[in-house]
């Protein structure tokens, strides 16, 4: 094993361990299965142009931004991080549908970044046994979003493709 593959070995072990603590429902498989989501993330992220979240349920009300890639193609839609951020339902209603009803969907929010709105994309991830584990969200600003729209078919239909890979664990 070289100094590499130790380091990826001992942050997998860290998110492991957070993972477990603060979500203790989780199996092993469905903490393996994160794992693989988030190391997709930023790949998604670029290829999207768009910030891309994973959220999981701490309880009944409150839902939290587990990891966060922002994209290296444009500027982020944050100024900082979002991963460790939590919100209520109020505040995330889509997500938190997607969370407790393994609901998709799509979303213009009213909150402005940059004078441009935010459409959101959400997509349930679901473990082995079809239990809503987390979301993978992608958050775009509407100019990028009008721009996307303008794009050839055949792109538009593999970026889906490429969400929905992304939420099952699929890219590697």
């Amino acid at each position: 094993m070289n100094i590499v593959d130790a380091a990826e070995a001992e942050i997998a072990t860290e998110i492991s361990r957070q993972l477990v603590q603060a979500y203790p429902s989780l199996t092993e498989r469905d903490i393996a299965l994160l794992q693989q989501i988030e190391a997709s993330l930023p790949l998604t992220a670029d290829i999207s142009r768009a910030d891309v979240l994973l959220y999981c349920q701490t309880n009944q009300q409150r839902i939290r931004v587990f990891s966060h890639a922002a994209p290296a193609s444009i500027a982020s839609l944050y100024r900082k991080s979002a991963s460790g951020r939590i919100f209520s339902k109020d505040d995330q209603p889509l997500i938190y549908r997607a969370l407790s009803e393994g609901t998709s969907g799509r979303y213009r929010k009213h909150v402005l970044t940059d004078g441009a709105p935010v459409i959101q994309e959400v997509i349930p991830v679901f473990n082995a046994a079809r239990r809503v584990i987390a979301a993978l969200v992608i958050e775009t600003n509407m100019i990028e979003y009008e721009r996307h729209k303008r794009r050839n078919d055949h792109f538009r239909k593999a970026l889906r493709w490429l969400h929905r890979m992304a939420a099952r664990g699929e890219i590697e």
